[in-house]
C-alpha cells in the first residue's frame, strides 16, 4: 500500500458532496487522498482524478482499503472491515470473509449483485443439519443471534439479531442467495423484525454500525 501523505500543494479536484475520503489509501499516481462517490465501486483521487478499481471476491465483496470497523467478527474475532458490495456499504471479516448486512440492505445488495451475476445450473444442496448448532454473538450488541435456515434462494444457514436488524452470512453464502437458479428471493424472510422500538442501524446514511 502507497503510504505516501496526501500532497498539500497544487490544484485539487473538490469530490462531490456525496463523497468521503479514506484514510487507508493515497493516490498511487500522486500521493493525494483518494475518495469513494456514493454508489460506485471504484476510489478517485482529489487531485489528478485517477481511478483505483476495487478487487471483489466470490461474493462481490470489495474491501475498503484501511477502513477498519469498531466491531469484531463473530467467528475470527478480528475486527471487521467497511465493504461495498452491488455498491451498497457493509462489513466483512479480513479473515474469513464473512459479512455483516444491516436487514434493510440485503435484498437491495442481492438484486444489484445478480444484475451481473451468472445463474447456477442446480439448486444448490440442502445445508448439514448440524450447521443450525452453532453459536455465534451480535457484533453490534454482545447477544446470541438466531440461527435458521434460510426461507429464500440458495439453501443457506443465517444468523440475524433481531434487537440490532443485522444478518451474519459466512462466506460464500451471499453468492448462493444471487446466484440461485430461483431468482426470486423471499423478501419477507429478510424483513426487518419489530424491534420493539429499537431502530433498525444500518450501513446507509446516519444510524451505521460503528
Amino acid at each position: 500500500m502507497d503510504d505516501r501523505r496526501p500532497i498539500s500543494s497544487g490544484r485539487r479536484v473538490a469530490p462531490p458532496g456525496h463523497c468521503r475520503s479514506l484514510a487507508g489509501m493515497n493516490c498511487p499516481n500522486c500521493g493525494a487522498a483518494m475518495y469513494l462517490e456514493q454508489g460506485q465501486e471504484s476510489l478517485h483521487c482529489s487531485y489528478c482524478t485517477y481511478a483505483h478499481a476495487l478487487s471483489a471476491n466470490s461474493d462481490g465483496v470489495r474491501l475498503l482499503p484501511g477502513e477498519v470497523a469498531d466491531v469484531a467478527c463473530p467467528v475470527c474475532r478480528i475486527k471487521l472491515q467497511r465493504a461495498i458490495a452491488g455498491s451498497h456499504e457493509l462489513l466483512c471479516c479480513p479473515g474469513c470473509q464473512g459479512v455483516l448486512v444491516a436487514m434493510g440492505q440485503f435484498m437491495k445488495v442481492v438484486r444489484r449483485l445478480r444484475v451481473k451475476a451468472r445463474t447456477a445450473a442446480d439448486p444448490f444442496p440442502a445445508p448439514a443439519a448440524s450447521e443450525l448448532g452453532r453459536c455465534i454473538d451480535c457484533p453490534q450488541c454482545g447477544g446470541r443471534m438466531n440461527t435458521y435456515a434460510y426461507g429464500g434462494p440458495g439453501n443457506i444457514v443465517i444468523d440475524n439479531c433481531p434487537r440490532c436488524a443485522l444478518n451474519w452470512l459466512d462466506h460464500r453464502e451471499l453468492e448462493r442467495v444471487v446466484t440461485a437458479p430461483d431468482a426470486s428471493p423471499n423478501a419477507a424472510a429478510w424483513a426487518t423484525p419489530d424491534t420493539k422500538g429499537i431502530s433498525a442501524r444500518g450501513f446507509e446514511g446516519e444510524d451505521k454500525v460503528a
